[in-house]
């Protein structure tokens, strides 16, 4: 697909950054489109969406929308502003006008190790173009950007949005707070379809591997670590000490304390 021609405006900016540390938080509305290629972890706002980075990310943010980054590690960032109406903000995401149709998706596009390459180079080449500002390079950079919008519309394999699924519920298995519904809006899949996917990959469903990896956790807790049953529940992600218990009776056959002593650790547990 492409864009129609008079629907990229002007290329107001090109820049790139290089935090080594985290940056402060920073909330900012543009007047113009943005595509920005970051590679980071923290979260970040997009309009109305809130995201969780963990890897290169590529974002498409229409002019209006908030840009509220709350960083927590170092950023190799790369952005482009541009005027036009090929862009504008919907519910949930933003939308692309093309001459054949339309695309709407997330703002946030997760990247493979390859996209990665593929848009750093993408970012490198429109740079160099900007810079050199003569009527011929003008023409490369709109050609660059318009790949860099084709990635971001082109649609992820299902094998990636479940590796990547199953990365998050590993990473964050005890955040109580982050449900599935949550990762499967960050990864821009429907849940139902993204747990279909799910467990005809590994045979489990994204809920029990979620399970298993708290209870993993709960295990070498209850071993190694002097905390009472509540918090090391808490701790793991689970409601209370209770619930612990009942899965601890579901999956193993005993109690905490009872695999706690089995594995020869001190009696602390309350």
């Amino acid at each position: 697909m492409a864009l129609a021609a008079p629907a990229i405006g002007a290329i107001v900016h090109v820049a790139q950054v290089v935090r080594p540390v985290a940056a402060p938080p920073a909330s900012h509305v543009h007047r113009s489109h943005v595509v920005s290629l970051h590679r980071s972890s923290g979260g970040y706002g997009l309009g109305d969406e809130d995201h969780r980075l963990d890897g290169p990310a590529l974002m498409l943010l229409p002019a209006g929308d908030r840009d509220n980054s709350r960083l927590s590690g170092p950023d190799r960032a790369w952005w482009v502003q541009f005027d036009g109406s090929a862009v504008r903000s919907v519910r949930g995401g933003a939308e692309l006008q093309l001459d054949s149709g339309v695309v709407r998706g997330s703002r946030l596009r997760r990247l493979t190790p390859q996209q990665d390459r593929t848009a750093g180079g993408l970012f490198r080449e429109l740079h160099a173009a900007w810079r050199l500002g003569t009527p011929v390079a003008g023409l490369q950079v709109r050609a660059r950007l318009l790949d860099l919008l084709a990635l971001w519309a082109a649609p992820s394999s299902p094998d990636d949005a479940v590796d990547r699924l199953r990365e998050r519920i590993e990473r964050d298995a005890c955040d109580a707070t982050l449900s599935l519904g949550d990762l499967a809006r960050d990864l821009a899949r429907d849940l139902d379809a993204l747990t279909a996917a799910f467990r005809l990959r590994f045979g489990v469903t994204p809920v029990a591997y979620r399970t298993r990896q708290r209870l993993q956790l709960a295990r070498e807790l209850l071993v190694h670590d002097q905390q009472p049953l509540e918090d090391i529940a808490r701790r793991c992600g689970f409601a209370d000490a209770g619930y612990l218990c009942r899965v601890f009776r579901q999956q193993l056959g005993m109690s905490p304390l009872t695999y706690a002593r089995r594995c020869g650790a001190p009696p602390t547990h309350r």
